[in-house]
């Protein structure tokens, strides 16, 4: 059974299981966007990782900074650990993107596809998680103002 429709690798006839060429080159279009923000996603990671470093050297060197120079340099390291991910995601979409434009096959597009819904999926879970964090700081907040009256 033949769709109609062109077959963006070989400008013929599209055939079951192909993906129409605009639909690759939406994609294509996006590709370089999320390659981008991928690569800022890990130098932002990098950079964590480094204020975390020097942040735990200062606490360990300097009495001044202390355990909440430690502290700090825990919290930056974790963040870049959970920064890795969203950015690692990015990454991989990216590529299955390039899969897609050189195959222009039903596959590459699935990969892509999931690769982007591992992505979003990540970064919803984080920002339900960030939601309760908040909701317990507040708590926290109201908690230690009662307690300070």
């Amino acid at each position: 059974m033949e769709q109609y429709g062109v077959n963006a690798s070989a400008g013929g006839p599209a055939r079951a299981g192909d993906v129409p060429a605009s639909v690759v080159e939406i994609l294509k279009a996006t590709r370089s966007w999320v390659k981008f923000l991928s690569i800022l996603g890990f130098i932002g990671c990098g950079l964590l990782v480094v204020a975390g470093l020097v942040l735990g050297a200062a606490g360990s060197l300097s009495d001044y900074m202390g355990v909440a120079g430690r502290f700090l340099s825990l919290l930056y390291l974790a963040i870049a650990v959970l920064y890795l991910f969203p950015a690692l995601y990015l990454f991989r979409y990216a590529k299955a993107i390039d899969g897609l434009v050189a195959s222009s096959s039903l596959p590459s597009l699935e990969d892509a596809l999931e690769q982007q819904r591992k992505f979003w999926r990540f970064v919803g879970i984080l920002a339900i998680v960030m939601i309760g964090l908040y909701v317990l700081i507040m708590i926290g907040a109201l908690l230690a103002a009662v307690i300070a009256a």
